[in-house]
């Protein structure tokens, strides 16, 4: 046993300060003050003794042992074996023995803390197990160990490490006082097949032939079957043999596609025990022309456009029926056209899909106008509309005819059927509802209901009070047969009363009626102006009927399986009827505003119409036409761009744009702008895994464009994204981290500025399976080189752990309070002392009479006359008095 002082200054000080207090107090000062000076000097020794740091050293004598067990994907099958292990190994500890037990895998968490009573229930902490990382473990592990016992560390692991460095903090233990003993729980006697990797060039030209190299691992010999993935297309199917040791196997493939190509390989074999190590991806960048995909509503609807655009662009051109319906498959394209489609003829994927490739992945998008694009292509409040810079319900700036809507609509009890919990006259009354919202104040709405007898639900009225109007459309309810000629009648009979320029009738039906005694009611309708527009809803409509009785009425026929489509068709319907929106005059576009769209053009044809439309607030309004409605409007959708030309491009309102000599630039502008075509040319980007992380790194090229963060998003392979945000390390370069949710290839996407003058970057990140099934690369610190690293035991036998020799240990005991404690004594006694002043001098003088007496007595007994009794008994009690 040993003193040890960690601080000597405080102690020099105080030396001073108690030699000085005595230098001045004890010289002048009587006995009793100088014993109370005493006191207060011996007061500072201790305090300052406290603030040195005084400690005890002694042997340690108690034994810390903390298991530290592997739980990650590697070992999940001896899970039970090292609890056994845990349980068995503590039996035979004794009362020096505390014991603790912690869990790792990507990051470690304590099951027990170290104590003499021990207890175990089992490894029962949540860890993400896809990895392990030994040296984060053993740091926790050291950590909970109290000083002043000894140290023991147990590991229970393969050595399958894939995240830290394991090596280097088992060297840190080497030679110290934290012994370091292994459990070898690896184990390598089941059959494994693996892929180690999948090569192809980072970058290549379009219709280039490219090699794939794709390399397996294996500790047994058989045979599988390998499958090689174009976006997720096979394009190999081949049996292979595989030999125990690393295979490889090369294809060749020609690219076609343009832009982000993936690739992936997967071997599937009979004998093997893991399979989430037999799949890998890889991904390579295919430089090309632009390739859009041209949408049509009608045959050669954008003849003239691709004949501009042919030699500057990849052009595949669909009818709207026939438009990709997944998001992989529109990813393929850098751009979309739509020309001059109604929404109803477009799938709900395709739009879905669409607007996230535009937003989330950086593609543009031109929409052109015609009669049934815009308002009357019925992309009011749908996702187009959200998409486009422009708004469907363009008030008219002049005076224009009022329109008079009445809405036919079958109740019969067949209505009240329909897809996944939605009847279709759930769907008619939304449609009534959605049509209300185009109509103006002074336009007129009637809804009425029909089955065997029609009945008003909302008798023609001015579209004044809308919420009044919703409230009665939804009292609406299906019951009854069907007959369409008395309700047509009494539509007919009120829409003569009624004061307005336009007339208009559309009729739903999902059942049949009759076959004749229509033509007297047509012929009344067209006598008076009136139009009738015809939905067959369903397979149970009669379609014949209906197609008659809007081709006679003047009006439009649709036909749909698809519930869904019944409101925005009624919407269509409300903006054709009024004819509000298509304006059919001839006028010279007027510039509003600089945009590259229209660089180096110096003047513009005529045009000879337009669909009416009214630009968002942020909307760029590049052409405007008569009364400032906008023709060509740009704007920033998420990471991607979209432009609206709200004339045509057929030539029934631009056969003099058709043929200006500048209409080639204008579009090749316009593409070059929507697509972004210089694309990461001013931005060196990199992105990797590392640690369980996606780490993706952007260095600028350009001065003067530095930003503090930089936000973007992340795809999963799944199609799942996310906000990733890139964080300034130094000027000009940025980094942002990420959490994988599985493997595969990862798209990046982000804008570095805003609006016209920005940049977007874009990169992918391939992820690989996680390496804890990386059994077979020879990886990691096997339990052999573990043991050898830190001097300690390769154990086999659980009893034999608390047995190992554990390096002497230095315990200490802080004498800090102790001596506080003696200090706060003295201090207190040199109070009383000085305080409190007892009765010394009368106390002496009663000593010295009684001394004095006693010596009489004594005298008296000599001379033998005996002992005065008396006086002496009243000597004692007077003595007692006084201690009372």
């Amino acid at each position: 046993m040993s003193i040890s002082i960690s601080r000597y200054y405080p102690l020099f000080i105080g030396l001073g300060l108690i030699g000085f207090t005595g230098f001045i107090y004890l010289r002048n000062l009587g006995k009793r003050y100088r014993f109370a000076t005493l006191l207060r000097m011996l007061t500072i020794l201790f305090l300052v003794l406290s603030l040195c740091g005084v400690q005890v050293i002694h042997e340690a004598q108690d034994i810390t042992t903390v298991f530290i067990a592997d739980v990650s994907k590697s070992v999940e099958s001896q899970k039970e074996a090292m609890e056994s292990f845990i349980i068995e190994a503590s039996r035979s500890r004794s009362e020096r023995d505390l014991i603790g037990v912690l869990a790792f895998a990507q990051e470690a968490k304590v099951e027990k803390l170290p104590d003499k009573s021990f207890s175990f229930d089992g490894l029962g902490v949540r860890l993400n197990q896809e990895f392990t990382n030994i040296q984060t473990a053993l740091i926790s592990g050291n950590s909970i160990i109290e000083s002043g016992t000894k140290r023991r560390l147990v590991l229970l692991t393969d050595g399958y490490e894939n995240v830290g460095d394991a090596r280097k903090q088992l060297a840190s233990f080497a030679g110290g006082d934290t012994v370091v003993d292994i459990v070898d729980f690896s184990t390598l006697d089941f059959s494994e097949v693996q892929f180690d990797e999948l090569v192809l060039p980072e970058k290549v030209e379009r219709n280039q032939t490219v090699e794939i190299q794709a390399s397996i691992s294996s500790n047994i010999k058989t045979s599988g079957v390998l499958y090689i993935y174009s976006n997720n297309q096979v394009k190999y199917e081949k049996v292979i043999d595989i030999s125990v040791g690393e295979n490889l196997y090369v294809f060749s493939d020609t690219i076609t596609d343009s832009g982000l190509v993936t690739y992936g390989a997967q071997i599937i074999v009979d004998e093997d025990t893991y399979t989430e190590n037999n799949f890998v991806s890889a991904y390579t960048m295919v430089n090309d022309l632009p390739k859009i995909l041209v949408v049509e509503g009608e045959e050669e609807a954008a003849l003239n456009f691709k004949g501009m655009l042919e030699s500057s662009a990849i052009l595949e051109s669909v009818m709207a029926e026939e438009v990709p319906q997944s998001l992989e498959e529109l990813l393929r394209y850098d751009g979309y056209l739509i020309a001059n489609v109604p929404i109803d003829r477009l799938s709900e994927d395709f739009l879905l899909h669409m607007e996230e490739a535009v937003r989330l992945q950086g593609r543009g998008l031109l929409v052109t106008g015609g009669e049934t694009s815009f308002g009357p292509g019925g992309y009011y409040k749908t996702i187009l509309e959200d998409i486009l810079p422009l708004n469907m319900d363009a008030k008219p700036k002049e005076e224009k005819p009022n329109l008079a809507l009445m809405l036919v609509i079958d109740k019969s009890g067949s209505m009240g059927g329909g897809d996944f919990g939605v009847s279709q006259m759930e769907l008619a009354k939304e449609a009534a509802i959605r049509s209300l919202e185009v109509l103006e104040a002074e336009d007129y709405i009637g809804v009425l209901g029909f089955d065997s007898l029609p009945k008003w639900v909302v008798e023609p009225v001015l579209s004044e009070d809308k919420a009044a109007i919703e409230n009665e459309i939804a009292r609406l309810a299906p019951g009854g047969g069907t007959s369409i000629q008395p309700s047509l009648k009494l539509a007919i009979e009120e829409l003569e009363k009624l004061d307005a320029g336009l007339k208009h009738i559309i009729l739903l039906t999902d059942g049949q009626a009759e076959q004749t005694g229509y033509l007297p009611l047509l012929e009344r309708m067209n006598t008076q102006g009136m139009t009738l527009s015809t939905v067959a809803v369903g397979s149970g409509a009669d379609k014949n009927l209906l197609q008659l009785l809007a081709e006679y009425g003047n009006g439009r026929y649709y036909a749909t399986d698809v519930f869904t489509d019944i409101p925005s068709i009624f919407t269509k319907e409300a903006f054709m009827a009024g004819k509000k929106y298509l304006n059919n005059v001839t006028f010279f576009p007027k510039v509003t505003a600089d945009s590259p769209i229209i660089a180096g053009i110096d003047a513009l044809p005529q045009l000879d119409g337009y669909v009416a439309t009214e630009a968002k607030d942020k909307a760029k309004v590049i052409l405007e036409g008569p009364e400032e409605d906008p023709i060509l409007a740009s704007w920033q959708y998420g990471l991607g761009r979209t432009v609206a030309f709200t004339s045509d491009m057929k030539g029934l309102w631009s056969s003099k744009w058709l043929s200006w000599s500048g209409n080639q630039g204008f579009w090749i502008n316009t593409m070059s702008w929507l697509v972004q075509q210089d694309i990461n040319t001013n931005y060196g980007v990199s992105g990797y895994y590392e640690n369980g992380r996606g780490i993706i790194d952007v260095t600028s090229l350009v001065k003067d464009k530095d930003y503090s963060s930089i936000e973007g998003l992340i795809s999963s392979p799944d199609g799942i994204t996310s906000d990733i945000s890139l964080e300034a390390v130094s000027p000009g370069s940025y980094r942002g981290e990420f959490e994988p949710s599985g493997q595969g290839i990862y798209l990046v996407t982000f804008e570095l500025g805003q609006g016209e003058e920005s940049d977007q970057v874009i990169t992918a990140l391939n992820i690989g399976y996680s390496k804890e099934y990386d059994f077979l690369s020879g990886k990691g610190v096997k339990p052999q080189e573990m043991a050898a690293i830190t001097g300690g035991r390769l154990i086999e036998n659980p009893e034999d752990v608390l047995k190992g020799q554990v390096p002497d240990v230095k315990g200490s005991r802080d004498l800090t309070n102790w001596l506080l404690s003696i200090a706060f004594l003295l201090f207190m006694t040199e109070i009383v002392l000085r305080k409190v002043r007892p009765p010394v001098k009368e106390m002496a003088m009663k000593v010295s009479e009684v001394k004095d007496k006693m010596k009489i007595i004594k005298k008296k007994d000599l001379q033998g006359d005996g002992p005065d009794h008396e006086y002496l008994n009243t000597l004692l009690t007077n003595k007692k008095k006084n201690k009372r």
